[in-house]
């Protein structure tokens, strides 16, 4: 069984997420068909109709009705738990926490020691090239 996540683009009468789950989610694009359609959650299925994007934020493959159900249980879940608020790409197939790339620095690339957009020597670089 996997359970997914689905993120609306705004949110509808308070709800920004719906959790669902099915028996078999190999293409997971169909599942969300069968929402916008219809032949789901009436909520998804409502939400679209009002011009709302739905977007397939996250699957958890082998997971149970309960592990749904908690997740369900657990008020706001889905702004802690989706990839599209968390500002990474939706890909819909995220599994397991992802920690955001480090920034790097505009004119090296170098990660350590940022003031900014940029690091400690660049900027004190770009800093003397203005007072001159």
């Amino acid at each position: 069984m996997t359970v997914y996540l689905l993120h609306f683009s705004k949110p509808y009468r308070g709800a920004g997420h719906y959790v669902g789950w099915c028996k078999d989610l190999k293409h997971p694009e169909l599942r969300l068909q069968e929402h916008l359609d219809g032949n789901g959650n009436g909520l998804v299925h409502t939400v679209s109709k009002n011009g709302i994007d739905v977007t397939l934020a996250r699957i958890w493959p082998d997971a149970t009705r309960g592990f749904e159900r908690w997740l369900k249980n657990l008020k706001g879940v889905g702004k802690r738990a989706c990839p599209v608020c968390l500002g990474r790409t939706p890909g819909g197939r995220t599994n397991g926490y992802e920690p955001p790339a480090p920034e790097k620095c505009r004119d090296c690339g170098t990660t350590e020691g940022l003031k900014g957009s940029f690091c400690a020597p660049c900027w004190k670089a770009r800093y003397r090239e203005q007072q001159q």
